[in-house]
């Protein structure tokens, strides 16, 4: 689902969350693609910036058993309330969850530190990566 996809045509960096520094962006080629770059924790005081691109729809969304891996543990019980709550939006979120799951398996780490030098990382990066 994950892969290191080149950015070509990308949509710019969207910061979603502040916390951990998580942006977003879209790449609308023939199939949307999600690129992610997040801080997670790797234990007490270890910090990892992790990178992902997802290409949505090589698993159904709709699907039951994607449901119960990837939505409900956000407090989703299926795309539609997703779509419904965020309109547009929603591919990006459902591209969100997956990675914030297991972001290890989807993503790569790029950078380890404090969770300020993950930050710093990240604001560094999106503004770079054009």
């Amino acid at each position: 689902m994950f892969s290191d996809l080149p950015g070509g045509m990308c949509m710019d960096w969207i910061l979603t969350d502040d916390s951990t520094g998580q942006h977003v962006r879209h790449t609308p080629q023939k199939v949307d693609v999600f690129h992610i770059i997040d801080t997670v924790c790797c234990g007490k005081d270890e910090y990892a910036v992790v990178y992902g691109a997802y290409v949505l729809y090589e698993e159904d969304p709709l699907d039951p058993d994607f449901v119960d891996a990837y939505l409900k543990p956000f407090g989703y019980a299926s795309f539609a309330q997703i779509e419904d709550a965020y309109g547009d939006a929603a591919k990006q979120i459902v591209a969100e969850c997956v990675f914030e799951t297991k972001p290890f398996q989807f993503g790569r780490i790029l950078y380890r530190g404090t969770q300020e030098e993950c930050l710093a990382y990240i604001e560094k990066f999106v503004k770079e990566d054009k």
